[in-house]
């Protein structure tokens, strides 16, 4: 035998014996991530098999590594499952103080300080710690949980999972078993009869090269996990392992406080790094392994553990429609309407833009953005271009121009003809009706709607997120914008174009409420008086009081939609929509070739 050879250790614990040593969850990990679905099925598990004849029931396996401090051993794959029983063992420890006085016999008080040493252990200080000690920021609330205290600020995921799933854990156990008396019953049962399975090795780095090889059931570490192991392993001193880990804290902190769930992550945080650094489109799967590639060094590793909090606070003010150093950026209102997550790594590495270039990098990321979602482009099709644009942004620095901004983003053009084409015969297709296709419908009309408003000079010209504002979702009654129908459907029934783009324009709520379903040619007081000009170029000019420019922009509206309110037919909605389109793609930052 190989003198190097590992030989891990396995042993069979029940749930009992396995509680008998401490463990703790290594900084490196994520915190607890079960949630209300996991939990269920474990215990839909527990319940049928306490309900059957099976003898026993295995739980699985975890991969520990002996510990160099007082706790036995590193849980390197397992803490959600670890976690978990101690959640239902505490949560059973609450149901045994619930019992009856007069009920206690001395089983029922044996079992109870039985199950009170496998959650609870002294510590050579005295202290009394918990038997898996979680993720720092799930501490305060774990002991609160043991305790019967007050429940502490709910603040980050590790939190806000086991807050959820110590619910659901006593909502359950109430619900199928009822009566406290089944209580000691039930707990020797778990501890008992539910068996686990403890691959233990001798070091962290050992058990971390197992657990790459292996697969297991539960939730596996992913790749942030491993990338924070990853700058562990090349941090040796105590006092820097603590900076790394508040850093890592910090970041995964504040992404949490992001709106939008898919960008609340570390992985996300991490890769987005990545494709910019690189400029290569690198998978979830590939992202420790690249990583690796550059942080070698102990001064390495610490600059990058102090870049992550950094740019956490970055992704967070781009998710909230800022720029990454926290400045408003209305130019991205579209994007954001439609929740798209797809060019942050773009807008990270524009960080250091002057206001004027990150201005014209953003009016390229929203029409590249929006053509993209309009054309129904593939998502995977889109990401692709990501890494390159973003990579060359991030290398022009901060004294970039707006002319060297348009040139690396000069992939912004490819295939864009082809989308475009795409995206006008889906925007002909769209319906109002539809919910999915009104959303898009809303974004197309307020945009259109604000370029006529901006090249007519018009005193007023609404934010893009005021025209995506409905009467119904703002509280002031005056607000928003709604989606009036030029040829009612009450009187024309399902004729195909109704429901158009082409036979819709914006309406004051209140206007839109006395149009009502009035013929065209009816509603011309409301078009006439609308503070859009869009909406008012229904109307013939001689009917409508006009500056200069106002009215070379309504004539121009007319010579490709002329206003005939009275006649109003399928000529009249197609000449719209190509007006519409016209006047969208005039107003693309992206030249269209």
């Amino acid at each position: 035998m190989h003198p190097s050879t590992i030989i891990p250790q396995s042993p069979c614990l029940t749930i009992q014996q396995f509680f008998g040593k401490t463990y703790l969850v290594p900084p490196f990990q994520r915190g607890y991530a079960w949630q209300e679905s996991q939990i269920k099925q474990l215990l839909d598990d527990f319940r049928d098999f306490l309900r059957s004849d099976e003898p026993v029931y295995l739980l699985g396996q975890v991969i520990v590594a002996s510990s160099v401090t007082e706790v036995d051993f590193e849980l390197i794959d397992g803490q959600q499952r670890a976690t978990s029983i101690l959640l239902i063992l505490i949560a059973l420890y609450r149901r045994f103080e619930k019992i009856p006085e007069a009920d206690r016999n001395q089983r029922c008080k044996f079992l109870q300080t039985q199950l009170y040493q496998l959650i609870i252990y002294a510590t050579r200080m005295g202290e009394l710690r918990a038997r898996v000690t979680v993720p720092n920021d799930g501490i305060a609330l774990v002991e609160a949980l043991i305790r019967d205290d007050k429940i502490p600020e709910i603040t980050g995921w590790t939190r806000e999972n086991i807050k959820e799933v110590y619910d659901t854990i006593v909502d359950y156990l109430d619900e199928e078993w009822p009566d406290l008396l089944d209580t000691p019953d039930l707990y020797n049962d778990i501890v008992n009869r539910v068996f686990i399975v403890r691959l233990e090795l001798p070091t962290p780095d050992d058990a971390v090269h197992v657990f790459e090889r292996i697969n297991n059931r539960g939730l596996s570490l992913n790749s942030a996990d491993l990338i924070k192991n990853l700058i562990f392993q090349n941090v040796n001193e105590q006092d820097y392992l603590d900076h790394v880990s508040t850093d890592w804290d910090k970041a995964s902190s504040t992404l949490y406080q992001c709106e939008n769930g898919r960008v609340r992550t570390m992985e996300y945080l991490l890769r987005s790094m990545i494709l910019i650094e690189t400029g290569e489109n690198i998978s979830h799967k590939d992202m420790r392994r690249r990583w690796a590639e550059i942080i070698k060094t102990d001064v390495i590793a610490l600059r990058f553990s102090k870049s992550l909090p950094v740019n956490a606070i970055k992704i967070k003010n781009i998710d909230q429609g800022k720029n990454p150093n926290g400045a408003e950026n209305r130019i991205n209102d579209g994007s954001k309407y439609f929740s798209m997550v797809q060019h942050f790594p773009i807008l990270l590495a524009a960080d250091k833009l002057s206001s004027v270039s990150f201005s014209v990098l953003a009016r390229i990321i929203e029409d590249r953005v929006i053509v993209s979602l309009l054309a129904k482009e593939r998502p995977q099709d889109f990401e692709r271009i990501i890494p390159v644009w973003g990579h060359k942004i991030l290398m022009l620095g901060a004294n970039a121009q707006p002319d060297d901004i348009r040139e690396a983003s000069a992939i912004a053009q490819k295939d864009f003809a082809l989308l475009l084409d795409n995206a006008r015969s889906n925007l002909y297709n769209l319906r109002v009706r539809n919910a999915t296709h009104k959303k898009r419908i809303r974004y197309f009309l307020a945009r259109i709607s604000r370029k006529v408003q901006i090249d007519a000079l018009e005193p007023i010209v609404p934010e893009l997120s005021e025209f995506l504002t409905t009467s119904r979702s703002s509280k002031a009654a005056r607000l928003g914008y709604d989606i009036e129908h030029i040829r009612p459907t009450a009187l024309y029934g399902d004729k195909e174009l109704n429901d158009s783009i082409g036979n819709l324009v914006f309406a004051h709520p209140m206007d839109q409420r006395v149009a009502g379903d009035a013929m065209p040619i009816n509603k011309i007081d409301v078009y006439r008086t609308s503070n859009l000009l869009l909406t008012r170029s229904l109307c013939n000019s001689e009917e409508l009081i006009l500056n200069m420019a106002q009215r070379n922009a309504v004539r121009a509206i007319h010579e490709v939609a002329p206003p005939y309110l009275h006649d109003w037919n399928d000529e009249s909605i197609q000449r719209r929509f190509e007006l519409y389109w016209q006047i969208f793609l005039s107003d693309l930052a992206i030249p269209v070739k």
